[in-house]
């Protein structure tokens, strides 16, 4: 049995300060502020270091400085400077990594359209004046502009200026729409520290346990002198850790939160906290790192998921490709859903597939999907697309996966939907999603091809029969969704309608010389007819 190596993975805990005193809320408000200005201080300063000092030696030396300078102005020990100057490092590096890819995505998306113009314009039967056409040259001329935009920022090096806090919420703030205690929790409202094993964990945000449960101490910048030596004082605030429990049965559902943390307070190893502040409350989000479970690579069969809009198609296979059982999850709604109930939705239904998944023995195969809105369309479908949940569920299933050593096979999701609705959906009379799932998981079975029938080889013409067999798979199936399509618009049907008008296709294709000879009978039946007609009254 081949095992892999135990790798640390990372868990988040959630948690909330509570019966906080008003000393204590202005002390946790005073340290945000601060930590916050750090922060937006240190973030100026790198972008001016990268503009004025080329070698990396300087920068670092620079640097230095810098965590130096912020520690002295706040009065902060130079940890909590560090990890300031840390926290905006990290956001200057993402928004020059932001700037290349959006320049790469509406490059993508200049592409599209300019494909789809070239088109129109070899059409001799498109007007070249039309709305259409002259809509995808502004199109065409808003991408370019675009692309200019973030090109000069790459060639530069620069990046748009930044608002701390959000930029529309300071426009709703400049209407009047938004307070200045709800601006000032945005701008200010956040405070984070990175952990430090020599340190025992964390040693500017540390969690402790106590016998009335968990607190939290939470380092200041007031100095206490004790001779010749001092030290920063520290404030302990109770913390609850949250815990999904059962109202009926009074059990824990899901993850034991409090024992994780306990786990991690025991190993000693680091773990990352971040406070921030929302509609009044403090809430704790602590970054643990857990040890990754051996994956079992022996396994008794596959479970493949197809992923929709309106929950999650399952198949059940044993380890030669053959279904054995075929499953519905969700009851629909997801993207209509508010923020938090469609994310407690979404991992019910990631631990409803994964845990099969751990009791049999099951592989688990998923979509290996790209994220990448490459097409510039309009605000209703991006709206649509951004709420379809694919990201999110994938990420739990995966996320679970890891934490329960589950092997996990991702595969390329092309005509897998096509492959389901011409292949499978009839002959094992089920939807089209989950002929789909059955497709995915054979996908990952290594020896198994996706072999055209030879009742769907009716639908091709002789032309395309001729190089159909020397073409490779993918394309094969591209052929005959296309040809079927064709026949279905004859019907009057879409390619979706394909379960419903294939009878009548089949039938058109079949029959079409009996068609043709049963019309020339009659017409010779109707010529012979009337011949008699006309001829019989002048014989007599």
């Amino acid at each position: 049995m081949a095992t892999s190596k135990k790798k640390d993975r990372k868990t988040t805990i959630f948690g909330v300060l509570i019966n906080m005193t008003e000393s204590m809320k202005q002390e946790v408000d005073q340290c945000m502020f601060d930590y916050s200005f750090m922060f937006r201080f240190s973030f100026k300063r790198l972008a001016e270091i990268e503009r004025e000092h080329g070698l990396d030696e300087d920068r670092k030396k620079a640097i230095q400085q810098l965590e130096k300078d912020v520690s002295s102005r706040t009065g902060y020990p130079i940890r909590v400077a560090k990890d300031a100057v840390a926290d905006a490092n990290e956001l200057l590096t993402a928004r020059h990594i932001l700037m290349v890819e959006y320049h790469e995505l509406w490059k993508k998306r200049y592409e599209n359209t300019k494909a789809k113009y070239e088109k129109g314009k070899q059409n001799p039967n498109v007007n070249q004046r039309s709305f259409h056409m002259l809509g995808l040259q502004n199109k065409m001329e808003r991408q370019l502009k675009q692309i200019q935009f973030y090109e000069q920022h790459i060639l530069q090096h620069t990046f748009p200026s930044v608002v701390f806090g959000g930029r529309k919420n300071f426009e709703e703030l400049q209407k009047g729409n938004l307070s200045k205690e709800k601006w000032n929790e945005l701008r200010n409202g956040r405070m984070s520290s990175r952990g430090d094993a020599t340190k025992g964990g964390n040693p500017n945000l540390r969690v402790i346990e106590t016998e009335e449960g968990f607190a939290l101490q939470m380092i200041s910048n007031r100095k206490v002198i004790n001779g010749k030596k001092f030290y920063y004082e520290k404030t302990l605030i109770p913390l609850y850790i949250a815990i999904k429990r059962s109202k009926k049965t009074r059990k824990l559902n899901g993850r034991k939160y409090p024992e994780v943390m306990k786990r991690a307070l025991e190993s000693g190893k680091a773990y990352q906290v971040e406070i921030l502040k929302r509609d009044g409350q403090y809430h704790v989000r602590i970054t643990v790192s857990e040890e990754k479970p051996i994956v079992q690579e022996k396994i008794h069969g596959y479970l493949a998921v197809d992923t929709n809009i309106n929950g999650l198609a399952l198949c059940f296979m044993n380890t030669k490709g053959f279904p054995i059982k075929f499953t519905w999850l969700g009851e629909g709604g997801l993207q209509y859903y508010p923020t938090h109930k469609r994310e407690n939705i979404i991992w019910e239904l990631a631990h409803q597939v994964v845990w099969p998944c751990v009791k049999q023995r099951l592989a688990l195969v998923l979509e290996d999907l790209a994220f990448i809105h490459s097409k510039d369309v309009s605000k209703k479908v991006r709206r649509t697309s951004h709420q379809f949940c694919y990201r999110k569920l994938l990420e739990c299933m995966e996320v679970l996966c890891i934490r329960y050593g589950i092997k996990l096979i991702k595969v390329t999701p092309q005509f897998t939907s096509v492959i389901g609705r011409l292949k499978y959906q009839t002959r094992f009379r089920v939807s089209v999603h989950l002929a789909a799932a059955l497709a995915i998981g054979r996908r990952a079975i290594d020896g198994i091809r996706e072999t055209v029938p030879k009742k769907l080889l009716c639908v091709l013409t002789k032309k395309q029969l001729e190089t159909f067999h020397e073409q490779n798979e993918w394309r094969q199936w591209s052929t005959l969704q296309k040809q079927a399509t064709k026949l279905l618009k004859k019907q009057g049907a879409a390619f979706y309608q394909w379960h419903d008008y294939k009878k009548r296709v089949y039938q058109d294709l079949v029959t079409p010389k009996a068609r043709k000879t049963t019309s020339s009978n009659k017409k010779r039946e109707t010529k012979v007819s009337f011949d008699t007609i006309l001829v019989h009254p002048i014989a007599e």
